[in-house]
């Protein structure tokens, strides 16, 4: 009848998730995100899958804080699975989680020209997020011909969401609406 995934998010929905970083030119990051779920039946909380495999290099994942209890769960596939939420309580409705770290992927071994490729939003979500919002800052100025947002399932290249750049030229802004499970936004 129907699929592990589809009952699964029947539980909950994530109303809201916005993602807010500021990339640094040594290829580190630090990222804040805030993530408003809405349970329809009792949960302790939700999971949180981080890469930490980029292409061929492990990534630095540090300074890992929340608002709510936050445990690792497992590591596996190029993943770190986090629990955010305590084992001893349940949340019904509305409840808001907010997380922050610091992600360094290292060298990019290339003199010339930096480039940012990073899965705002990866597939690992267990649930719909009705509205997806970001915000990255970059060091310098990028160029906005090269700018591409990309979504949908696994090696999708289609054009997903909407972005803008600042008058600067350092800072993109945007959204996704109705991310299915599964789906990602590079």
């Amino acid at each position: 009848c129907c699929s592990l995934s589809f009952l699964i998010a029947q539980d909950y929905v994530f109303e809201r998730y916005h993602l807010q970083m500021e990339v640094r030119l040594d290829n580190s990051f630090e990222v804040n995100e805030t993530i408003v779920a809405n349970f329809s039946t009792p949960r302790h909380g939700i999971f949180r899958e981080i890469p930490i495999q980029f292409g061929r290099q492990r990534v630095k994942l540090e300074n890992l804080r929340s608002n709510e209890p936050i445990k690792e769960d497992s590591v596996s596939s190029g993943y770190a699975t986090f629990r955010l939420g305590s084992p001893d309580r349940t949340v019904t409705g509305i409840k808001e989680y907010r997380i922050s770290y610091s992600y360094t992927i290292g060298d990019d071994r290339n003199e010339e020209y930096d480039e940012f490729y990073y899965n705002l939003l990866g597939p690992g979500w267990q649930a719909e997020i009705k509205d997806f919002t970001f915000s990255i800052s970059f060091p310098k100025p990028i160029d906005p011909s090269m700018i591409f947002l990309t979504g949908g399932q696994y090696g999708s290249t289609a054009a997903r969401g909407t972005y803008t750049l600042s008058a600067d030229k350092k800072t993109i802004t945007g959204r996704a609406s109705n991310m299915l499970p599964g789906e990602a936004l590079t």
